[in-house]
């Protein structure tokens, strides 16, 4: 018997491209306008060992500027890097039918509302959410030990340009 890893916390990283281009809903927020595997961000050692999954409890995002107006976020999880049909700006699409190749893999989502900001536009801003659906967020990595996020507003958005994200995956690590 196994016993459950302490709580982890799993940080990931996306900078958006240097434009304020803005978002309808539904866009996808990523690194590149081009379609590339850069605009899904990894989730390195996400679980030590394969064949182990991650029990996601809660999503923490935070970004670089501090602008809250129509600040909504989904955070969809995939326990293999997905293949996006689209790049930044483009629109991803509903839940019922993402422009994603591979959706067998997607584990499930999160949506996160910045509501907290700092002072200055610098200062930054940030949101804390739990899974849409149940109690929890299982994922088990398809092959290694990492898990993959893709970022989608949810309302229409006006970015600073170069923007960064910093989504933090709260949970356990567990065998399934």
């Amino acid at each position: 018997v196994r016993s459950l890893d302490s709580i982890v916390v799993i940080p990931g990283q996306i900078t958006r491209p240097n434009n304020t281009s803005i978002y309808d809903a539904n866009d996808l927020l990523g690194a590149s306008t081009s379609v590339d595997p850069s605009n899904v961000i990894e989730f390195a050692n996400a679980v030590t060992e394969v064949g182990q999954a991650l029990r996601i409890e809660r999503i923490r995002l935070a970004k670089s500027t501090n602008v809250t107006t129509n600040a909504q976020l989904r955070l969809h999880i995939f326990a293999a890097r997905p293949t996006l049909g689209v790049g930044d700006n483009g629109a991803l699409g509903a839940i019922t039918a993402l422009n994603v190749d591979s959706m067998r893999y997607h584990a499930g989502f999160v949506d996160i509302t910045f509501n907290r900001a700092g002072n200055d536009v610098t200062d930054g801003a940030s949101g804390i959410a739990v899974p849409v659906v149940g109690t929890g967020l299982s994922v088990r990595p398809v092959t290694g030990t990492s898990v993959f996020g893709v970022l989608q507003w949810l309302a229409a958005y006006t970015p600073g340009a170069s923007e960064i994200f910093w989504p933090n995956l709260a949970g356990y690590r567990d065998w399934e």
